[in-house]
């Protein structure tokens, strides 16, 4: 299998987060999950250890993740497991996590 190409958002999320705490920006600027999304979450996420840095408590956060890439045909797009990811890799040569 060849190696992929990765991008990291956590420079970003870093500077997000740095600015709410500053408070040049407000949760409400940051807090926006689409209620799709916070439906997948209930139905496909994974449950993680870590709480939310937005409100600093709560609920854990929960990971859903979402596959795309034009080899995927009909079920790109779609919300899938973690241990799933190998592999679709595996068997596709674009995939976009």
């Amino acid at each position: 299998m060849r190696p992929r190409s990765v991008i990291d958002y956590a420079l970003a999320r870093r500077a997000v987060l740095a600015d709410l705490h500053a408070g040049r920006v407000s949760s409400l600027d940051v807090c926006d999950a689409h209620p799709y999304l916070l439906r997948a979450a209930k139905y496909h996420g994974e449950p993680t250890s870590k709480r939310c840095p937005v409100c600093r408590g709560g609920d854990p956060l929960i990971h859903v993740t979402y596959t795309y890439g034009d080899e995927l045909g009909e079920s790109s797009g779609r919300a899938r497991a973690t241990k799933d990811l190998p592999a679709l890799a595996a068997r596709y040569g674009e995939l976009r996590v």
